[in-house]
């Protein structure tokens, strides 16, 4: 859903592509739907309606506006190219680097049980989810602002997953590895 949302904000994209264009294609594109996740997410918590049924009518929302930008979102074509990127960026030095970051990733599957690095954005994410819109701690004396990690977080949360928050840590280092890989075939 992240390369697909992301990609749709690119209405023209060349037909002819050597493999590192497609792979930087997959990252870039999965990259900017993380980042349209947490846009949406601050806009729709703003407004108090941070829920899980939020998200699906914000992706189709992105597909509107792509429309409206003149990406033919509906066309056989424009899914067609988009299946032409994953599939294009498959080689061997990718899979490779993709099954050796999936296979570091075999922790972040499994549920949260001890304290981490992530814990520390957890709470807030959590409060973000069960309130349904963006709250401060009162407590503190400079209120925390939301980033855009903590409402990919907060997501999680509000779809009831929120014990594996430790994926999107995985699915960064994924995307490195495939974009480290772009700039290799690249160069």
């Amino acid at each position: 859903m992240l390369f697909r949302s992301g990609s749709m904000t690119r209405a023209a994209l060349p037909e002819q592509r050597q493999r590192s264009e497609s792979v930087f294609e997959l990252v870039a594109a999965t990259a900017t739907g993380l980042a349209l996740c947490g846009f949406w997410g601050f806009l729709a918590a703003s407004v108090w309606l941070f829920y899980w049924w939020t998200l699906p009518i914000l992706f189709v929302l992105t597909g509107a506006v792509a429309r409206y930008r003149g990406a033919r979102v509906l066309s056989f074509g424009f899914w067609r190219q988009r299946f032409g990127i994953v599939t294009g960026s498959f080689t061997v030095p990718t899979v490779m680097g993709y099954g050796l970051a999936l296979l570091l990733a075999i922790p972040a599957s499994l549920p949260d049980v001890q304290f981490d690095s992530n814990m520390i954005h957890l709470p807030y994410a959590y409060e973000w989810s069960v309130h349904h819109r963006l709250t401060t701690d009162y407590w503190q004396r400079y209120p925390y602002y939301a980033m855009n990690w903590q409402l990919l977080y907060a997501w999680l949360f509000a779809f009831g997953v929120g014990i594996f928050s430790s994926i999107l840590s995985a699915l960064c280092a994924v995307l490195t590895v495939l974009g480290i890989q772009a700039a290799a075939l690249a160069a």
